[in-house]
């Protein structure tokens, strides 16, 4: 009987450490694994813009390279899967930039996100909210805009609240959350 795949989703503003965090976990060499990541810089490649600037275009994008890779994950065997950020963060991304000016995208838009992300949320074991902690390090890609970036962080975790998401808040230095991260998938396992 082949071991069920624990499906970990980390999510949280742009800059908080999410990669970090999933990349030294998987440096621990604990399980095999998958690892969805850089649909954003993805997307941003592609010509469509995110952050501040999102559009119903880059937003539709997001959403399916991120279902194309969670459909791909789940073909593989490896025992767990990461996704660095989930449509979650696309709805709480479109919610704050309804609140500043910014390329229109409608209402009925974003409460299709909010849905979408409620539908993908079935899909994960574990949920982890990275919040923001630490100023982001520039990359010359991402907002630097500190008050946007905790305006998503706070929305990501007031959705998750509101719509009753179990979720493990993975906060401190960088050591403290790989602890509780590594530790809680292998009570999964």
């Amino acid at each position: 009987m082949a071991s069920k795949k624990i499906k970990v989703a980390v999510v949280g503003s742009h800059g908080v450490g999410k990669t970090t965090m999933i990349e030294e976990i998987i440096k621990l060499d604990l399980f095999t694994y998958d690892h969805i990541h850089g649909i954003p810089r993805s997307i941003i490649n592609k010509g469509f813009p995110m952050g501040k600037s999102s559009t119903v275009d880059s937003f539709v994008n997001y959403i399916l390279e991120q279902f194309k890779a969670e459909r791909m994950a789940e073909l593989s065997e490896n025992r767990v899967l990461f996704s660095d950020r989930t449509t979650l963060d696309a709805s709480a991304y479109a919610r704050v930039n309804a609140l500043i000016p910014r390329p229109y995208v409608p209402e009925y838009f974003v409460e299709m996100l909010h849905e979408v992300w409620l539908r993908e949320s079935q899909f994960y074991d574990l949920i982890v909210y990275v919040p923001v902690e630490f100023p982001m390090k520039s990359d010359g890609i991402r907002d630097e805009d500190e008050a946007y970036r905790k305006d998503v962080c706070v929305e990501i975790e007031n959705l998750m609240l509101s719509d009753g998401i179990s979720f493990l808040k993975a906060t401190g230095e960088l050591e403290d959350r790989v602890q509780l991260v590594k530790e809680r998938i292998l009570q999964l396992l």
